[in-house]
């Protein structure tokens, strides 16, 4: 102790050390994913920016990837329409996981989907609407809501695709008598606590029945048991013929953890919360700066430029000296 009561630092101590070394060894031959057959992204957060842009820099990147010959999928929460204007913009083709992994297409065809039943909506509308919380029901291509409010001008001018206004009650009924179920339930609030509480209220409740995370601090997501965008890249390699082992995912939230766990590599974006980026084998740039680019460019194309301490492997030595600056 000094005599002002402050504990003295006597320097790094010798597994200090041996991280450090570690660290440079990754900074000077960093390691490209040679095997990766297959590329899954998240949009919101990830591919796109925060004004949910898309950066000219990941455009460029996505389009030297996919001249390579490597699959580029978007694996995102949004219904196939918006994740296709997308596509449109980018300039790329091919399969998309939607709605998180619940329905999987290639062009027409469909190639894996998991849905709910109505009564599963008859029970949650009613308590979400006593939370105070917006409601959209999603069914394949298509969204639905009873009411039309700010989320409804959002979710049109973000996604690009239009909702359709229908009764609950008539919708419901409509799918009950033709045996139909639906995809997915979203939830929201401006008010993030009163996400957090709703979302602390439903897993004490229903998550031994239904896959129930957060999208974003403003988002509830619920999907069939078991059902996360983990299951949807699984169900997708396996159509494709990909060993998970040679998938490269890169996702910013809590509903991308079983996708980053699930591949063969998995990256989370500077603005990912401390959570998603322990799961990861490393972290990225942000979304604002197109971190997604730099981890095609360092892991497939190999013209990453000015390579820094958040981008190196943590999962491997939990390293407490570097994970401080990953965001």
């Amino acid at each position: 102790m000094t005599r002002t009561g402050k504990p003295c630092y006597h320097g790094p101590t010798a597994a200090d050390r041996k991280n450090i070394v570690r660290w440079k060894i990754y900074k000077l031959e960093p390691a490209m994913f040679n095997d990766c057959k297959l590329i899954c992204s998240d949009v919101d957060g990830t591919l796109l920016d925060s004004e949910h842009k898309l950066p000219a820099r990941n455009v460029e990147a996505i389009r030297r990837v996919v001249a390579k010959g490597i699959p580029f999928v978007l694996a995102s929460g949004r219904i196939a329409g918006s994740l296709e204007h997308l596509q449109r913009e980018a300039g790329f083709r091919g399969p998309l996981i939607c709605l998180n992994g619940a329905y999987i297409i290639d062009g027409q065809t469909l190639i894996f989907e998991r849905t709910l039943p109505p009564d599963v909506a008859r029970t949650l509308v009613p308590f979400a609407r006593s939370e105070g919380m917006q409601v959209f029901l999603y069914k394949g291509t298509r969204w639905f809501v009873d009411e039309i409010d700010e989320w409804v001008a959002y979710e049109r001018r973000v996604s690009t695709v239009e909702g359709e206004c229908r009764s609950f009650e008539e919708l419901l009924a409509s799918w009950e008598r033709s045996g139909e179920g639906f995809h997915k339930l979203l939830f929201m609030s401006e008010n993030p606590h009163k996400v957090e509480h709703c979302m602390r209220l439903l897993t004490d409740r229903f998550s031994d029945m239904l896959t129930i995370y957060q999208s974003s601090p403003r988002y509830i997501e619920i999907l069939a048991k078991d059902m996360d965008k983990g299951v949807g890249v699984e169900k997708l390699a396996e159509y494709l013929g990909i060993g998970l082992n040679q998938v490269l995912a890169i996702g910013d939230f809590y509903n991308d953890i079983p996708m980053l766990k699930a591949a063969g590599r998995g990256i989370a974006m500077g603005n990912a919360p401390e959570p998603v980026r322990e799961v990861a084998d490393y972290s990225t740039d942000t979304n604002d700066e197109a971190g997604l680019a730099s981890a095609l460019e360092r892991e497939i194309l190999g013209t990453e430029g000015d390579l820094d301490a958040r981008r190196w492997p943590q999962r491997p030595y939990n390293d407490p000296h570097t994970r401080g600056g990953n965001r």
